[in-house]
C-alpha cells in the first residue's frame, strides 16, 4: 500500500530500527527538492511512544514462548534430555545438544541415502563436539561454530543461522529459535519426527492449493468442548480494537488488514499466525501491524505562500516486522 503526496511516496513497509525507535517522522518534499523540517514529539507524545516501545518489546518476548515450548518438547523427545521453555537457552548455550541433534539428523540422512529415498549429495559426517564444554567457554564456541558449519553444509542459508556469540552469551534467543526451526525442517525431510509447528506448516502448504472463498465475518460462539479458534481470534481482535479488519476466508485462513494469513492453535494454547516463512502470536502480529493514527503537519517556509507541498505526514503506527521465520 502506497500513500502518495506530491513528489514523495510513503511506502507501507518494515521500518528500520531507527524509525522503529522514533516511530518514523516521514518528511514530504517542499517543492524545491528539499525535505521539510521535522516537528519534534511533545513530551506527552514521547512518553506514550516510550510506553508503547516497552509494551511491544514485552509482546515480542512473549511471542517467542510458544515456539520455545514446542521446540523444547521436540528436543526432549528427540535427544532424551531435560529441557523446557524456561531452561531453553541454559541447556543449549554450550552447543552440546545442538551438535547431538545434528548427529541424529545426519544419521537419518545417511539412512535415506542408503535405502535410496534420498538421492542428493549429503555431508559425510556430523559436527565434532566437546561434550563437557562449560557454558561461556571457548569449547562452547567451538561446538556452536561446528554446528553452524554442519548446517551450512546441508544448504541452510546464512540468514537462517545465528551468530556463535548470540548462543553462548544468550543475547539473541530469536535467532537461535529460527535456526532450530530450520534444522527441524531439515530433519523432517530425512524422516525425523518434527515439532508440532512444522506439522502445522505442512498442513498449510497442502491447504494453499484450495481456492479462497468470499470473506465472511467471524461470528461463531465459543465452544464448550474446547478451544474455538474463531472465538479466540474474535476475542483478541476486540481487545486490540481491530476486529473490523479481520475477515474469515475459510478454516484457519483469514484476511487481516487486507492480507491473507493462516492461523492455527499450537498445542491448544497459543494462537499462531503464519507470517512469510515464520510464525508470530496473533497478539503480537496485530499490535505490530495495526495503523494507529495519521497526522498531517504543515511547515510554513519563510517567504513562501502556504500550500500543500509544504505539508508532511506523521505516521504514528505500531508496524514492525518481527516474526520468527
Amino acid at each position: 500500500m502506497t500513500f502518495e503526496r506530491g513528489n514523495y511516496d510513503v511506502i507501507d513497509s518494515p521500518m528500520t530500527k531507527v524509525v522503529e525507535r522514533d516511530c518514523g517522522l516521514i518528511p514530504m518534499m517542499n517543492g524545491h527538492g528539499k525535505e521539510a523540517g521535522l516537528v519534534p514529539l511533545s513530551k506527552e507524545e514521547s512518553q506514550k511512544e516510550d510506553e508503547m516501545t516497552k509494551r511491544l518489546h514485552v509482546l515480542q518476548e512473549e511471542s517467542l514462548e510458544p515456539l520455545k515450548e514446542d521446540l523444547s518438547e521436540w528436543l526432549a523427545k528427540t535427544l532424551n534430555i531435560d529441557i523446557s521453555a524456561e531452561t531453553f537457552m541454559d541447556v543449549l548455550d554450550n552447543g552440546v545438544c545442538l551438535c547431538k541433534l545434528a548427529q541424529v539428523i545426519q544419521q537419518k540422512a545417511q539412512e535415506c541415502v542408503a535405502n535410496g529415498t534420498c538421492t542428493e549429495s549429503i555431508p559425510l559426517k556430523g559436527p565434532r563436539c566437546k561434550n563437557n564444554a562449560p557454558s561461556g567457554s571457548w569449547f562452547a564456541r567451538d561446538n556452536a561454530a561446528n554446528f553452524l558449519t554442519w548446517c551450512n553444509s546441508h544448504g541452510m542459508k546464512q540468514e537462517s543461522m545465528f551468530e556463535t556469540e548470540y548462543l553462548v552469551s544468550q543475547t539473541d534467543q530469536k535467532s537461535v529459535i529460527n535456526c532450530l526451526l530450520e534444522v527441524a525442517r531439515l530433519g523432517y525431510k530425512f524422516g525425523l519426527e518434527p515439532p508440532n509447528i512444522i506439522k502445522m506448516e505442512t498442513e498449510i502448504e497442502e491447504e494453499e492449493e484450495i481456492p479462497v472463498s468470499k470473506p465472511v465475518e467471524i461470528v461463531r460462539p465459543l465452544s464448550n468442548k474446547g478451544p474455538n479458534l474463531d472465538a479466540e481470534i474474535q476475542r483478541i481482535a476486540f481487545n486490540c480494537k481491530c476486529h473490523q479488519y479481520i475477515k474469515k476466508l475459510g478454516d484457519g485462513k483469514y484476511a487481516i488488514f487486507g492480507k491473507v494469513v493462516h492461523i492455527r492453535f499450537l498445542q491448544n494454547r497459543h494462537i499462531m499466525v503464519r507470517v512469510g516463512g515464520g510464525w508470530d502470536t496473533l497478539e503480537n502480529y496485530l499490535e505490530h501491524h495495526i495503523p494507529k493514527q495519521v497526522f498531517e503537519h504543515r511547515r510554513d517556509i519563510h517567504g513562501e505562500p502556504r500550500n500543500d507541498v509544504n505539508k508532511y505526514l506523521y505516521f504514528k503506527s505500531q508496524y514492525r516486522s518481527t516474526s520468527a521465520s
